[in-house]
């Protein structure tokens, strides 16, 4: 399968499926164990900023269907 034939079947999937494919694919792409650690501590850094945001009241919770539908509606 070519190159070609991969990215038109990746562009054929649902939006969510493409970004965990890209995910996928960057977190496999030359990262080594100690950027991947470095990578989640960040992340754990990121959701802990906007628990406390939230929390702060300067952050809104949406729901997991309504975060989608916005997602999917900038994406127009």
């Amino acid at each position: 399968m070519s190159y070609e034939d991969v990215k038109r079947e990746a562009l054929r999937l649902a939006g969510d499926e493409q970004l965990e494919l890209a995910y996928s694919l960057i977190r496999n792409v030359g990262a080594d164990e100690d950027e991947e650690q470095e990578i989640d501590r960040l992340w754990v850094e990121e959701a802990e900023r906007r628990y406390q945001g939230y929390l702060d009241g300067k952050l809104e919770a949406v729901s997991g269907e309504e975060a989608i539908r916005r997602i999917r509606a900038a994406r127009r």
